[in-house]
């Protein structure tokens, strides 16, 4: 990561992350909320940022940075083309349950001027994320060319995006669990979903 975050900026990142995760109501998350997730005083939080926005703006894009680089990880550790899509499609839902309601409360919250700004600042460091991104989704796919899954004269643009769209629907619908206020846990139609999902990738990229 381009980035060096003091140890304290890594608790307000991940006491950011335990609200997003643990808690319905987050429409009105305030700075004394992800202290006390933080595990530190509200007044330390503003020796690191200016503003919520830029906690909010950049908690989420260390996180989501993060997930990836995790998910990368655990999928170098399985060697099957299969196993490699379920640490995809884990990654999806727990990406789901975070990214949804981070945009909810960039949306509602984030004034757009503050985040705009926030992002010219860490441009390089998203790029580096779509980067990363691309990495993760491109070793899934050599891996299933070499198992005579995946046939290998497709462009690689369509390869990447029949991975990224089985992985949506999953997404898309633990986004409708939540809004009809469903645990994904409590969910046992969510390895039909995985199911369908790999069903589909196999099917578009043979």
């Amino acid at each position: 990561m381009n980035r060096k975050y003091a140890e304290k900026e890594l608790l307000i990142f991940d006491g950011f992350k335990k609200i997003i995760t643990d808690n319905s109501n987050i429409e009105n998350i305030k700075v004394s909320d992800i202290a006390k997730a933080a595990g530190i005083g509200k007044g330390t939080i503003y020796e690191y940022f200016k503003s919520k926005d830029e906690i909010i703006a950049r908690s989420i894009i260390y996180n989501f940075k993060i997930d990836i680089i995790n998910t990368i990880e655990a999928i170098k550790k399985v060697s099957t083309f299969k196993e490699q899509c379920n640490h995809l499609f884990h990654y999806s839902i727990n990406s789901g349950k975070f990214i949804f309601p981070s945009l909810r409360i960039l949306y509602n919250q984030v004034i757009p001027k503050e985040l705009n700004n926030i992002l010219l600042e860490d441009f390089e460091e998203i790029l580096e994320l779509k980067t990363q991104l691309y990495n993760l989704l491109d070793y899934v796919i050599n891996t299933g060319i070499d198992e005579n899954i995946i046939n290998k004269d497709l462009s690689r643009d369509y390869q990447r995006y029949v991975l990224i769209s089985s992985s949506m629907g999953i997404i898309n619908k633990i986004n409708a669990n939540h809004f009809r206020q469903i645990s994904l846990s409590d969910d046992q139609s969510i390895n039909t979903q995985k199911s369908f999902a790999y069903t589909m990738i196999l099917k578009s990229l043979a």
